[in-house]
């Protein structure tokens, strides 16, 4: 999966949250293929209006750093955040720029 349609994602993580009261937790898949940054935002973006973590899931360290690092400094991701008051995902920006 790309994440370039997130049409499912929605439905599903949607569903899931209805029917469960306890910390929901949802993994998104960042590996080979590699999904493109902008997919994977509005995947974040979806997932992160349900979920109590979202977690961004990959089986390589330098994929995660790229990933990191090309999220925290495009200003579109953030507009794009702040556009669709994914308050926590622009916490988790502000965190990567100050480490990276």
């Amino acid at each position: 999966m790309d994440y370039s349609i997130v049409y499912w994602l929605d439905i599903i993580a949607n569903c899931f949250r209805r029917k469960i009261s306890k910390p929901y937790f949802i993994e998104l898949y960042a590996g080979h293929p590699r999904a493109s940054t902008k997919h994977l935002v509005s995947a974040l973006a979806v997932a992160s209006g349900y979920a109590d973590c979202v977690v961004l899931s990959t089986y390589e360290a330098s994929i995660a750093k790229d990933l990191q690092r090309e999220m925290a400094h495009n200003k579109q991701v953030a507009k794009f955040f702040e556009e669709r008051e994914c308050t926590a995902m622009l916490e988790v920006l502000n965190r990567w720029r100050e480490i990276l």
